[in-house]
């Protein structure tokens, strides 16, 4: 007789597999078993960097496979991009491998082996800076950091604080933290101690010895994916110690001055004993602050007296205004008072005297 053709539809078969483009050695991606197939594979993980694939199993057309996201026990989800795509007829509902998905098995599928691949990447680190200030800060500073790595570059006052829109960086960038500059009134970053430090970072940062007016290099680790790193520079106003003092030489007894400092505590003095120094406290004040001193009689008179203003402990004095130095310390500035004198010649004259007459003028 005549034979008929017979036609054999093999049924599909599914795996699961995982790939790592990047990753952290040892990191642990698991998949819970997934549902909704005629057979279904059981739960599987693979251990960065090596390639894993769960079983293979069969499945009938119309299946509605429920693939399961991708969890952690060693590592964490957000350090990954993770992207699920299959070899199927139909697209699963979801290409983000970190959530569940469905894959509707199709009729066009019998025979294959559907490969779903679940493909991780570290995620780019997210870089800021930030500006710190720390203790008395002077407004008219400006502190200026550039942008790097895709931050935004930072322009702030003494005394206001500011962290820069986001940049980002890939796993083993090294990423150029720059040095900090100055501009504004004095503007000058010698006035200042700035120190240069990260959090969320793996690595230290190197080449500016935690020096925030040094540049600073940064190696992003593996473990810094999907992480903020957050560089700050904190500036510190330096300060120094200032005295002021009093010396007068031979004035009039009881004359009274007050030595006046911009933005300090007067000294009063009085002459008693009339040759002495008097001394006040040591104040603080500020790198880059401008002093204007000056002395006031409150009893007495200035044009009595020669009167001369000196400074030890800083180059910074220029008429009777001090300039404080970055490198100053220990100032001390004073007047000296010295009375004026005046050369006097008695004299005598006689007219027609009787000879031999004496006096004494």
């Amino acid at each position: 007789g005549t034979g008929g053709s017979v036609v054999l539809s093999l049924a599909p078969a599914l795996q699961s597999t995982k790939v790592w483009t990047s990753s952290i050695a040892s990191n642990v991606a698991n998949f819970a078993a997934n549902t909704g197939g005629s057979a279904n594979s059981p739960a599987w993980s693979a251990t960065a960097p090596a390639a894993a694939s769960s079983t293979i199993v069969q499945v009938t057309a119309g299946n509605t496979v429920l693939l399961k996201k991708e969890t952690f026990s060693v590592g964490t989800a957000t350090s990954y991009t993770t992207t699920r795509s299959c070899s199927s007829t139909n697209l699963p509902s979801d290409l983000n491998g970190q959530n569940d998905a469905t894959l509707i098995i199709a009729a066009a599928d019998a025979g294959k082996l559907i490969l779903c691949t679940y493909t991780n990447a570290l995620l780019p680190a997210t870089i800021q800076t930030a500006k710190v200030w720390s203790g008395t800060t002077r407004s008219t500073d400006i502190a200026k950091i550039a942008a790097t790595s895709g931050t935004g570059a930072i322009s702030t006052p003494g005394g206001t604080g500011f962290t820069s829109t986001a940049g980002s960086a890939v796993v083993g960038a090294t990423v150029v933290f720059p040095a900090e500059t100055f501009s504004g009134t004095p503007g000058l970053a010698a006035n200042y101690l700035t120190t240069f430090a990260c959090t969320g970072n793996t690595n230290a940062p190197t080449g500016g010895g935690g020096n925030g007016q040094n540049s600073h290099n940064l190696v992003i680790a593996a473990a810094d994916s999907g992480k903020t790193i957050v560089c700050s520079y904190t500036n510190t106003l330096k300060t120094a110690a200032l005295t002021l003092n009093k010396t007068w030489s031979n004035a009039t007894l009881n004359d009274v001055v007050n030595v006046t400092a911009t933005g300090l505590t007067a000294l009063s003095s009085t002459a008693n004993p009339v040759s002495k120094t008097d001394t006040g406290s040591a104040q603080t004040v500020r790198a880059g602050d401008v002093i204007v001193i000056a002395e006031n009689f409150t009893t007495g008179a200035s044009g009595n007296y020669t009167s001369a203003l000196s400074c030890t402990g800083t180059s910074g004095l220029s008429g009777s205004t001090l300039t404080v130095g970055a490198t100053d310390t220990n100032i001390s500035c004073g007047y000296t008072n010295t009375r004026k004198t005046a050369l006097l010649t008695l004299n005598k004259t006689w007219s027609n005297a009787t000879l031999n007459d004496v006096v004494n003028v």
